[in-house]
């Protein structure tokens, strides 16, 4: 087997780039922001434009919105991170998308709505 000299360093370079590095907030950051411990920390990081908090919001919104059927909120923090260049908001903006393609969202005109403006976005 050939040994390459460069691959510890690239797997290391990947592992530091992956999404939950890039927006976990460090500990000075938490302390920056004075966000209380507990349910109101995730909000409060948000709040300070914490691109990994607003994910956790986003995320929760989209489950959410599986139940209900109301993908607005979902929709509005993925793109918020998808401008940004976040990698997760942007995953995050395709799997609202999908939804609303399926017909997943209670209101199918505004869900048509949405993703003409994804579609004329991108293109």
């Amino acid at each position: 087997m050939k040994k390459h000299p460069y691959l510890a360093a690239a797997i290391l370079l990947a592992l530091t780039s992956m999404p939950w590095s890039a927006g976990v907030p460090s500990a000075t950051a938490a302390a920056e922001t004075n966000c209380p411990e507990g349910k109101e920390w995730v909000e409060c990081m948000a709040a300070a434009g914490d691109r990994m908090a607003i994910y956790m919001q986003g995320r929760s919104a989209y489950e959410s919105a599986r139940e209900t059927g109301d993908f607005s909120e979902a929709l509005r923090l993925s793109r918020q991170l998808a401008a940004q260049g976040d990698k997760n908001g942007e995953r995050l903006l395709k799997m609202t998308y999908m939804q609303l393609g399926w017909g997943a969202h209670k209101d199918y005109p505004q869900a048509y709505q949405w993703l003409s403006e994804g579609a004329s976005t991108a293109a």
